[in-house]
C-alpha cells in the first residue's frame, strides 16, 4: 500500500509538472538516441585507428591488378607472359623483390560446424609488406612455404574462430588436413584484388578468414591467379606512381592488357583521413548526449523549486528526506521507461520496423521486442550511463530537498 501511494504521489507530480516532466522526457529520448550513437561512433572510430595501426607503412611496395578477367588466360601463357613481363619491366625499373598472394574458398570441418571460409594463401615475404598481427600462437616459419598440400599444413584463423578451435588443432579441408597454429588479432585488414577494376579503399578484414602459406601444387594450379593478381613489386627508391603506371604500359603494349599499378600507402592515407572525418560525429553525438544530461539536471532542479513549499509541508509532517525523495526518484524511473519506450516506437517508424543500431561494429547483439538490435557494448554503456545518471539525479534531489527543508522553513516562519 505503502508503494502505491508513492507510485499515485509520483503520478500526479507528473501531471502537476507537466511542461518540466515533457522536457525531461525529450531531453531522455535524445540522450538515448545519442549514446546509442556515440558509442558506434566511437566503436567505428576504435576499429579505424586498429586498422590504420595495422596498415604496411613500406613506401617502396607496389601492387599490380590485370585490366582483363583472368578466366582469359591459360596457365602456358600466364608463365611466358609474366617472365617477359617481369623482364621488361626490370630493365625499366629498379625491382627488388617480388611475391604474390591470393584469396580462395575451402571448406573446413570444424569441431561443431561445417562450411566455406574464404581463405588467404600466401607467399613467405608477405610479411614484409603486410603487419599480420597475431593474438595467440605464432607465425609461420620459413620452412613450411612451398611444401606439398597432402603434408599437415599449418594454418592461421582469424579472430572469430578462437572460441570454435583451439592451437594444435588438426581440421579437415578436403584431403587435406590443417594443424591450427595461431589466431589473428581482431580487425586484422588486407587488401582485396578486384580483376578488372581499380580503387584506392581495397581492405578487407580477416577476422572471418583463415591464412595458409602457399604450398607447392598450388603454385602450379592457380598460378593464372598468382601471376595477373596479388603481383606485389619492391623496389629500391620511390616512384611516381604515374610514371610506374606508364612504364607498365609500355611493357604490355600489344598484348591486349596491362596492368593497374596501385601503392598500398594509399590505403593507409584514405584510412587516416576517415579518422579525421569519423572524429566530428563522434564529438556531435558526445556533445548532443553532454547537453541532453545538462538539461536533464537544470530542468530536475527547477521541478524542485516548484515543489518547495509541498516539500516543507510533507517536512513538516514529520516526514523524512528519503520519504520526500522517494515520490522524485519514481517519477523520474517512470518518466525514463516512458523515454524508452518512445524512442523505440520512434527508431521502428522511421527504420520501417528493422532496426540495427550496429554499423557492423560488433558481432554480438542483443535483440529486443524482435526488432531492436544493439551490440553488447553499446546495452553495457547504455545501462551504466543510465544508473550514473539515476544516481546524479538523486543526489540533486537529496540535496536540494535538505536545502529547500532549511530555507523555505524559515521564510514561512
Amino acid at each position: 500500500m505503502v508503494v502505491m501511494f508513492f507510485v499515485f504521489d509520483s503520478i500526479r507530480s507528473v501531471k502537476k509538472r507537466l511542461l518540466p516532466s515533457l522536457i525531461i522526457v525529450i531531453s531522455l529520448i535524445i540522450a538515448f538516441s545519442s549514446a546509442i550513437e556515440f558509442i558506434s561512433n566511437l566503436s567505428g572510430y576504435r576499429k579505424m585507428m586498429t586498422v590504420a595501426n595495422n596498415l604496411s607503412t613500406h613506401k617502396n611496395f607496389y601492387e599490380l591488378y590485370a585490366t582483363q578477367d583472368i578466366t582469359l588466360f591459360s596457365e602456358e601463357k600466364a608463365k611466358n607472359d609474366y617472365q617477359q613481363f617481369m623482364q621488361g619491366l626490370s630493365n625499366k625499373i629498379p625491382i627488388t623483390n617480388t611475391t604474390n598472394y591470393l584469396f580462395r574458398n575451402y571448406s573446413l570441418n570444424l569441431k561443431k560446424e561445417n562450411g566455406t571460409i574464404k581463405t588467404l594463401i600466401i607467399d613467405k615475404d608477405i610479411n614484409k609488406y603486410f603487419h599480420i598481427r597475431i593474438s595467440q600462437g605464432r607465425y609461420f616459419e620459413e620452412s613450411e612455404f612451398h611444401k606439398s598440400v597432402f603434408d599437415i599444413r599449418p594454418v592461421i584463423l582469424g579472430a572469430n574462430y578462437i572460441e570454435k578451435v583451439s592451437i594444435g588443432d588438426v581440421i579437415r579441408s578436403g584431403k587435406m588436413k590443417l594443424k591450427v597454429i595461431g589466431f589473428l588479432e581482431k580487425n586484422s585488414p588486407f587488401t582485396y584484388p578486384r580483376s578488372g577494376e581499380i580503387s584506392d579503399n581495397r581492405i578487407t578484414l580477416l577476422d572471418d578468414m583463415a591464412i595458409l602459406p602457399i604450398g607447392t601444387e598450388e603454385i602450379e594450379f592457380y598460378s593464372v591467379e598468382l601471376l595477373y593478381n596479388g603481383l606485389i613489386i619492391e623496389t629500391n627508391e620511390k616512384i611516381n606512381i604515374n610514371e610506374f603506371q606508364k612504364k607498365v604500359l609500355k611493357v604490355t603494349e600489344g598484348k591486349g592488357y596491362s596492368y593497374y599499378v596501385t601503392n598500398p600507402n594509399k590505403l593507409l592515407e584514405n584510412e587516416k583521413q576517415g579518422i579525421d572525418n569519423m572524429s566530428y560525429p563522434l564529438l556531435l553525438s558526445g556533445t548532443v548526449l553532454f547537453f541532453s544530461f545538462l538539461s536533464i539536471v537544470l530542468t530536475s532542479m527547477a521541478a524542485l523549486y516548484m515543489e518547495r513549499k509541498n516539500i516543507s509541508i510533507k517536512s513538516a509532517l514529520g516526514a523524512s528526506t528519503f520519504q520526500i525523495c522517494l515520490p522524485f526518484i519514481i517519477e523520474y524511473m517512470l518518466l525514463f521507461i516512458l523515454s524508452i519506450c518512445i524512442g523505440i516506437t520512434y527508431f521502428q517508424w522511421e527504420n520501417s520496423g528493422a532496426i540495427e543500431i550496429q554499423k557492423e561494429l560488433e558481432n554480438s547483439t542483443v535483440s529486443f521486442f524482435g526488432t531492436l538490435q544493439v551490440s553488447k557494448e553499446s546495452l553495457i554503456v547504455i545501462s551504466m550511463l543510465s544508473i550514473v545518471m539515476i544516481f546524479i539525479i538523486y543526489t540533486i534531489i537529496y540535496f536540494n530537498v535538505l536545502k529547500i527543508k532549511n530555507t523555505y522553513m524559515k521564510e514561512v516562519l
